[in-house]
This record gives structure tokens, C-alpha cells and sequence, in this order.
């Protein structure tokens, strides 16, 4: 673990680690599913409408990764910007969709920094 990861883990909120734990036990859980599993989990979850993926990467941020070549015509910008504030990292959302210009999530990151 890196200098500034140990920094901002420190200074976290009791509440934000306790929920970043649930996330991490939650994907843990889709990444022990077969890859088949995986595939129509995430097609489920593409099926929803732009409002209702928005909410359900707020609670799972950790699914976007796994959906970022698919979110060409939503608003990828916004679902990036929740999943970042969310705890995922950009670097795992950089070079996931060729449609989607890495300056722009890199912007984003920046941003909210």
C-alpha cells in the first residue's frame, strides 16, 4: 500500500470504512461468480434506464469497471463521476472503453480532488 493510500485510509470516517468493507465483501461475492454468471448479472444491470444504473452504481460502485465498455450512450461522464466519489479508483476505469477518452476521466478525478 502506497504512502497516500495509507493517508487518506487514516483519515477516513469510521462509517466510510465500515461501508467500504460492505462494498469489498460485495464484490467479492460477483467475483467469485463463473464467468457466465458474471456476464448475465451484468446484463441485468444494463438493462436498467439511465436513473436507475445511476442509483445502482452509487450503492455498487464496484460494478462500472465490469460495465464501462457498455455505457457508450448513457451518461458515462456521470456514472464515472458517482463511482470515483464512491471509491473506485480511475485507474480502473481508464482504458475500459475506447469511446470513452481517458483526459476526460482523468478531468473528472482531478476535479474532485
Amino acid at each position: 500500500m502506497g504512502i497516500l493510500e495509507s493517508l487518506f485510509n487514516s483519515i477516513k470516517s469510521k462509517k466510510e470504512q465500515i461501508d467500504e468493507k460492505k462494498v469489498s465483501n460485495e464484490e467479492s461475492k460477483f467475483n467469485l461468480l463463473s464467468l457466465e454468471e458474471q456476464n448475465m448479472f451484468l446484463n441485468k444491470i444494463l438493462e436498467l434506464d439511465n436513473q436507475k444504473l445511476k442509483k445502482y452504481v452509487e450503492k455498487k460502485p464496484y460494478i462500472l469497471p465490469h460495465i464501462m465498455d457498455k455505457v457508450d450512450d448513457r451518461e458515462y461522464l456521470n456514472l464515472v463521476d458517482i463511482a470515483t466519489k464512491n471509491g473506485v479508483s480511475f485507474l480502473d476505469l481508464v482504458g475500459k472503453n475506447p469511446n470513452i477518452s481517458d483526459k476526460l476521466i482523468l478531468a473528472l478525478q482531478i476535479n474532485q480532488t
